[in-house]
């Protein structure tokens, strides 16, 4: 069981819960005394501790173990065009399963699906606590930060691609460059990704992402789906961190 507070939440002998934190814990875990709980404070000290008691919203524990946690590769940020149906869920969960510190949804020339700015709001709300949950299952030391819908346009626009080391777009057209020689760079601190949507990136696009500095790798000879090449892609790189 993990879960991920604040340090202002953090006190000798007890946190302070949100109310979704109390309920999962107390009405869905329902945890007991004695139970193990890990706590991930401002996602880079990791507290484990035996549950007390629940009193209010604040639960009490006795300290086991109190680490700083630092991670030995890349922070890895996600660029995903957006699919139809309800896909983006499945990626969101797949990719922070794996770890990845950003998602930025992009809606590309290609993409199929539309927003209102009511429904874009919702939907960036919807999918953080997807990430949330998916965090505290996998054990992960960060929650992903879900950023705006953004158009393709702004999405060049807007981000600061200087602050990456390396930015990669996966493109089916490419069949032998892999991530591997863009990754010999021991310096390596910051990688952003981008996945495009169902029926492929399009030319117009690969340019204008390549004019940001964006390099095109495979991710295999084969075609695959959309709500599985952001987990390919992001597992390649992790690969070569093993």
């Amino acid at each position: 069981m993990r879960i991920f507070v604040s340090k202002e939440a953090v006190f000798s002998d007890y946190i302070d819960l949100l109310d979704d934190q109390f309920h999962h814990l107390s009405r869905v875990l329902r945890i007991k005394l004695g139970n193990k709980l890990d706590v991930v404070v401002d996602q880079h000290i990791l507290m484990v501790i035996d549950f007390i008691k629940f009193q209010d919203k604040r639960l009490y524990y006795k300290l086991i173990q109190r680490d700083e946690v630092c991670l030995s590769r890349p922070q890895i940020t996600l660029f995903q065009a957006l699919p139809k149906q309800d896909k983006f869920m499945s990626i969101i969960d797949g990719v922070t399963q794996c770890g990845v510190a950003e998602i930025y949804p992009i809606l590309t020339d290609r993409s199929v699906v539309k927003f209102t700015d009511v429904k874009k709001k919702e939907r960036v709300l919807r999918w953080q606590k997807q990430v949330e949950q998916s965090a505290m299952q996998s054990k992960q030391i960060q929650i992903p930060i879900i950023h705006s819908i953004l158009n393709f346009s702004d999405f060049l626009d807007q981000v600061d691609f200087s602050s990456y080391d390396l930015c990669v777009v996966a493109w089916e057209d490419e069949l032998q460059v892999t991530v591997k020689p863009y990754l010999a760079d021991t310096l390596i601190k910051k990688i952003g990704v981008f996945i495009g949507p169902e029926g492929g990136i399009s030319s117009n696009d690969i340019v204008d992402l390549q004019s940001k500095g964006f390099k095109i790798m495979s991710i295999g000879s084969t075609i695959l789906r959309v709500d599985i090449a952001a987990i390919v892609a992001i597992s390649q790189i992790l690969f070569f961190y093993l």
